[in-house]
């Protein structure tokens, strides 16, 4: 799979990029992305950088995403809702890892499951 860069401040649906493996934010920019969960992606933000990451989960799937905050001042905010019924399993994996000084991240998960469904959820800050 492919990398994609996004260099401009503005909001983005992440399934009209198309697949990729890897999304690179360059620095000094404001972003809004919308994630519908269709491949597992990594996230890297750049310094002085603000993301903010809304994804929507409902599918028997594997979904890894993982963020990583490399330049320095970067804020990242990720916010997910998990859903699952009729007795199947929602699966997903989100790791978010500051690797900067004066980075800030906070997540928000929440998973809502009805008529035997299940939700695993894997999450590391």
């Amino acid at each position: 799979m492919s990398i994609k860069k996004i260099s401009e401040s503005g909001f983005y649906n992440l399934n009209d990029l198309g697949e990729f493996s890897k999304l690179e934010i360059e620095n000094g920019i404001k972003v809004i992305l919308f994630d519908e969960g269709n491949f597992s992606k990594e996230i890297i933000v750049g310094e002085n950088s603000k993301v903010k990451l809304c994804g929507f989960l409902q599918d028997e799937n594997d979904y890894k995403m993982f963020m990583r905050q490399t330049g320095e001042g970067s804020k990242v905010k990720i916010k997910y809702l998990l859903l699952s019924k009729n007795n199947k399993k929602t699966k997903a994996t989100i790791h978010s890892k500051i690797e900067s000084n004066f980075s800030k991240t906070d997540v928000f998960v929440s998973s809502l499951s009805a008529e035997n469904g299940e939700i695993d959820l894997d999450g590391i800050i």
